[in-house]
């Protein structure tokens, strides 16, 4: 399939924009991954709803790896978007090293060099039979916890290792219901209010990469007990919200849905939910949004170490502005039945736009059947 590749000259004084060859391609997952901590390196001011680009601690990942976000907010000032470099993109199988980093504020304040904006998950695969290194660098970093407290922003110094551990692919699957009734302006981002979710020990979460309620999407969601290991019980209680039309949240709604994925740090000893939920599905259809009732009933499934890339590319021309989440419409997406989308963690469109928050704009089918996709939110930098 032909596309063009766009991005930025090292010093952002020219936009290159080439013609590229591409396709869907299948790879393996290793069953080690790891943990990158992403830390700022500058201080910078920022503004509510604003994507920033800001500096960071220079990271190298190996040959073969991908990377995607941790769901649990880490710093309350904002959101990790996804990781950025101003030159042509790299691939796959090779060593890739970022040192910057895309961060969408959902508070105004300051970030300050040495703050924790992130946690990545860095995952080995096996593309065409060539099989990864599965070497992470060790070590150790020194960063700032930043939290709120009393309406304060505190700043508490940590030391956080790079961490590997086993992926058992067994998840579970948690909806994100809105705890409370609140008026919503396209464009702008919200911490919401959720009916509480219990997170077993030894599970990351993972965001399931497709929109949940006509009137936005969940980017992150924040834990009741602040900052917690992973090695920990936690309880999510808040969830970042951004409305991508103006509309009205009501108790009840559905926000969105993640995964939680069970991980073994010694030993696997998974907890899997058992409490069904009732919800409300929040569609539109001719520019109407409607609410239908639904009961949820716990799913897990183990998944498979099987993956495969889809390309995102956009089937219209549009005018993007800065600091403004565009809807474009896309080249139709088929998925098979029994799969799940999550995005790939770094910055593919090198003009003034992150491809981390892309989310497909339709109500989906039963997950059991195939899905079509034709549209993507994007936010602009």
């Amino acid at each position: 399939m032909k596309s063009w590749i766009v991005y930025w000259e090292d010093d952002c004084s020219r936009l290159i924009k080439e013609p590229i060859e591409i396709r869907s391609f299948k790879y393996k997952i290793s069953p080690i991954a790891a943990w990158q901590p992403i830390i700022a390196d500058e201080d910078k001011n920022i503004e509510k709803g604003k994507p920033e680009i800001v500096k960071i601690k220079k990271i190298t990942l190996p040959e073969n790896t991908m990377v995607s976000h941790l769901k649990i907010l880490i710093n309350e000032l904002g959101v990790l978007i996804t990781l950025s470099k101003f030159r042509k993109p790299f691939l796959v199988e090779e060593r890739k090293e970022f040192n910057k980093a895309i961060f969408l504020p959902v508070h105004d304040g300051d970030i300050r060099k040495g703050d924790l904006l992130g946690v990545l998950k860095v995952y080995f695969v096996e593309i065409d039979g060539l099989k990864p290194p599965e070497k992470i660098p060790e070590g150790e970093e020194r960063a700032n916890l930043v939290y709120f407290k009393d309406g304060e922003i505190i700043r508490k110094e940590v030391v956080i290792k790079n961490y590997k551990y086993i992926q058992t692919f067994v998840y579970e699957y948690v909806p994100i219901i809105a705890a409370t009734d609140l008026e919503v302006k396209k464009g702008c981002i919200y911490t919401i209010d959720i009916e509480e979710i219990r997170i077993p020990s030894n599970t990351i979460l993972d965001s399931l990469y497709i929109i949940r309620n006509a009137l936005g999407d969940v980017l992150d969601v924040r834990l009741k007990e602040g900052f917690r290991k992973v090695e920990d019980p936690k309880t999510v209680s808040k969830a970042i919200f951004v409305a991508i039309r103006d509309g009205r949240i009501e108790k009840g709604d559905l926000l969105g849905v993640s995964s939680i994925h069970h991980i073994a740090l010694k030993k696997f000893a998974p907890e899997l939910l058992k409490k069904e939920v009732k919800a409300k599905i929040v569609y539109a259809d001719n520019g109407n949004i409607y609410r239908e009732p639904i009961n949820i009933a716990p799913y897990g499934h183990e998944g498979t170490p099987n993956g495969k890339w889809e390309l995102l590319i956009a089937d219209e021309d549009k005018t993007v502005k800065k600091g403004e989440f565009t809807l474009i419409k896309v080249k139709d997406i088929t998925l098979n039945p029994k799969t799940v989308v999550s995005p790939l963690f770094d910055y593919e469109t090198r003009a003034r736009c992150s491809d981390g928050c892309l989310r497909n704009w339709k109500t989906e089918k039963d997950r059991r059947s195939s899905k079509d996709y034709t549209r993507i939110v994007l936010p602009c930098l």
